[in-house]
């Protein structure tokens, strides 16, 4: 059997308390990979070959910028696309949000949030400007962008 996705459980680690979550512990503190342990999974990832497509979930994955762009920067020796669950908190710094999704816009296949844990600001921005990405016209037509509920 031949794998064309996986996923990468970079943290338990949460800063919010989102109902639709499948960890509905609220703001739990756990386990983060280390970076031995991500190089691992990203060799792993690399060896299988038919993989072309990562998804990064958490907890959540965000707040450990370095270990998501450790990710998205790996050379896995072939074209990639990644996916991101977040509860979107680091969007509250617009500039540095932009910045962050103009950086890997190429490489994002879907970028998935829960809409009532950010700002209207935040939201507006994010919506709008990941729009304008190369993912987005498959997202925007199934609706993907959305998500639940969080407190």
């Amino acid at each position: 059997m031949e794998f064309d996705s996986c996923g990468i459980l970079l943290t338990e680690n949460c800063n919010a308390r989102c109902k639709m979550c499948c960890d509905s512990r609220g703001m739990v503190r756990g386990k983060t990979l280390s970076q031995e342990e991500l190089d691992q999974i990203l060799q792993n990832i690399k060896e299988c070959g038919t993989i072309t497509l990562v998804g990064v979930t958490g907890g959540e994955p965000m707040l450990y910028p370095e270990l998501v762009e450790h990710i998205l920067n790996y050379d896995f020796g072939r074209p990639m696309r990644f996916t991101i669950k977040t509860n979107g908190f680091w969007g509250k710094d617009t500039a540095k949000a932009r910045k962050f999704l103009e950086k890997y816009k190429e490489k994002w296949k879907k970028i998935k949030y829960p809409l009532q844990v950010t700002s209207p600001l935040f939201t507006h921005l994010f919506c709008g400007y990941f729009l304008q990405l190369p993912a987005a016209k498959e997202q925007k037509s199934n609706g993907s962008l959305g998500g639940g509920t969080c407190e």
